[in-house]
């Protein structure tokens, strides 16, 4: 049973709360020049299409500066909240290495959030969600859809030694958006689909290099340029942090995903699905002693006194810049 927090919700304009303002309410939206745990954060919000769809910009929310470049040959598309892949375009977009290194993971390790789904067709080398390395050849990240069909793979280090597949009890469908989740403690690799059955594998080695990341795209085998692992699918959203979330952390990000996207979740759901309150959904939380007890909207800021196990979330009525909020139960 949930309990009762001692809970505060007010206005940014008057909340003394430390700026936990990234997605749900974890982490720091950086300023730009000193880098900060939210190394990248793409949403629909931050897009932008002429008349045809056609993708013109994807704006880094992070404060990292971090927004990709796009692909030259041909543009993805964006309709109804998700930006379309197609495998056949060659479709994808890059982002240059920022020299604040806020794009690679700390000593700690990192945790990567992607909405999206794809349509498995037997990639080679392998389709990529989100990818930072020269020719996997033990120097990155990435999030990626592997060489079998109902899977996805993360890796830190190198794609062949240093990965973990999701489980085969929670296979991705084809063309089924998902909550793909995937951390590294520098201990352990952790996957998870839809806070599905959870992969782990003691595995990885955090290296810092200056490789650009690419969305919807990998390399070829010899690293010279982007080559055959164009992702067939949709993104909605992308987070990366420079460093592993806490179980709390992890699941208010959940949840906020998907209160915004009406997206399957197997365990941990603490907010209901309010087609009028999705916008700025945060959360604050307990687990013994894991917690996070801060989180800050655009409007609504709400915080959490004392130790008690549980979990709240306030959302905002949707294109509503006034106080019309609602708080789970």
């Amino acid at each position: 049973m949930k309990k009762v927090y001692l809970v505060i919700v007010l206005s940014i304009f008057a909340s003394q709360i430390i700026a936990q303002n990234g997605p749900g309410g974890v982490g720091a939206i950086g300023d730009g020049v000193k880098p900060n745990d939210i190394g990248l954060w793409l949403t629909p919000e931050g897009v932008s299409a002429d008349n045809s769809g056609n993708v013109t910009e994807w704006k880094d929310l992070s404060g990292n500066n971090n927004s990709p470049n796009i692909s030259e040959s041909d543009v993805p598309k964006f309709k109804d909240n998700v930006v379309v892949f197609k495998k056949n375009k060659k479709q994808y977009f890059k982002i240059p290495n920022n020299p604040n290194e806020s794009l690679n993971p700390t000593a700690k390790g990192m945790s990567i959030f992607v909405v999206g789904s794809y349509t498995p067709k037997t990639p080679t080398p392998f389709s990529s969600f989100i990818v930072k390395t020269d020719k996997y050849k033990g120097d990155g990240y990435g999030l990626l859809v592997a060489r079998k069909e109902t899977s996805v793979r993360g890796f830190v280090g190198g794609v062949t030694t240093d990965f973990v597949n999701s489980s085969s009890s929670t296979p991705a469908i084809s063309g089924t958006k998902h909550i793909f989740e995937f951390e590294y403690d520098s201990n352990k690799l952790k996957l998870r689909i839809g806070e599905g059955k959870l992969a782990s594998r003691k595995k990885g080695t955090i290296v810092t290099n200056n490789n650009p990341v690419y969305i919807g795209a990998s390399l070829d085998d010899t690293g010279a340029t982007v080559g055959k692992g164009f992702l067939d699918g949709e993104i909605s959203e992308i987070i990366m942090l420079s460093k592993p979330v806490n179980n709390v952390e992890r699941i208010i990000i959940a949840n906020y995903l998907y209160g915004k996207y009406n997206l399957e979740l197997a365990n941990n759901k603490h907010w209901e699905y309010n087609e009028k309150y999705k916008d700025n959904i945060i959360g604050v939380g307990v687990e013994g002693s894991e917690m996070h007890q801060n989180s800050k909207g655009d409007v609504l800021s709400i915080g959490a006194s004392g130790t008690v196990k549980g979990y709240l979330f306030a959302g905002q009525q949707v294109h509503d810049t006034g106080l019309d909020y609602f708080c789970s139960k």
